[in-house]
């Protein structure tokens, strides 16, 4: 199949290769969609023909697109998720790398605020827990902690009627 210099079906040998190995079947429109931005400009070709530019990069660029776009269940349409493949070989991978450098920091920022929060109210429950036990020996002992020796005396004292 290969016509030696023809850009395009060197293009759309490497697209369906890579379709192939991955085995995305969400990717074959793409791919097809790209093949034809190449047709109609041809110095998007050489954007597509990086070898560091895939169609599984392109995939996941494309889905973690959708998934910050709807940010639960949805749909976009398909002219938007052809605009996210075709901007994914129009950015600079040093800008890919810090987007990607920024949600990770994002996701490990939130992951540490739950931990501590966890770490807290597991804390928090300990105390507890400690006061309970400490509470329970100290009547097991026979000790009444002056806290409840004033609420005793407050619960067995009659209230003075208001006038």
């Amino acid at each position: 199949m290969n016509q030696g210099n023809d850009p395009f079906i060197r293009i759309a040998e490497k697209l369906q290769s890579e379709i192939d190995k991955e085995n995305r079947v969400p990717a074959e429109p793409i791919a097809g969609y790209l093949l034809g931005i190449c047709v109609e400009n041809p110095a998007f070709c050489k954007l597509v023909m990086q070898e560091h530019k895939t169609i599984q990069k392109c995939f996941d660029y494309v889905y973690n697109y959708a998934k910050q776009k709807l940010q639960s269940n949805g749909w976009l349409p398909d002219q938007e998720i052809y605009d996210a493949a075709t901007a994914y070989f129009l950015i600079d991978d040093a800008e890919l790398e810090r987007q990607k450098a920024e949600a990770e920091a994002k996701q490990a920022a939130e992951r540490e605020k739950r931990i501590a929060e966890n770490k807290q109210k597991a804390q928090q429950q300990r105390k507890i827990q400690d006061a309970e036990k400490q509470k329970q020996a100290d009547k097991a002992s026979g000790q009444i902690s002056l806290f409840e020796e004033v609420t005793q005396n407050e619960e067995n004292t009659p209230q003075k009627a208001a006038a």
